[in-house]
């Protein structure tokens, strides 16, 4: 994350002082920050789901799965033989 910020910080003067090999404008530092700000979240879940894990004392947390209900399959004789017959 470091690494992003600093990233940032030159793009921003890049745009600010024009240079830079190419010109950046202020929609590719929104873009930017678009993409850095995606991985601020995914960090600050991460936190939060350390705070639940400690809530819990440090017990992981229980995942139910769900039961799966097998269909029967139900076989029907004979009628496939009358139902021959009846267009005969």
């Amino acid at each position: 994350m470091d690494q992003r910020f600093k990233q940032f910080s030159g793009l921003v003067d890049n745009c600010e002082f024009n240079t830079g090999e190419k010109e950046t404008t202020c929609q590719d530092l929104q873009g930017f920050w678009d993409m850095v700000y995606f991985q601020v979240e995914d960090v600050d879940k991460k936190f939060d789901d350390l705070e639940k894990l400690k809530a819990r004392n440090w017990e992981p947390e229980e995942v139910k799965k769900p039961v799966k209900i097998k269909k029967k399959i139900v076989k029907v004789t004979g009628m496939s033989s009358n139902l021959t017959k009846n267009y005969m």
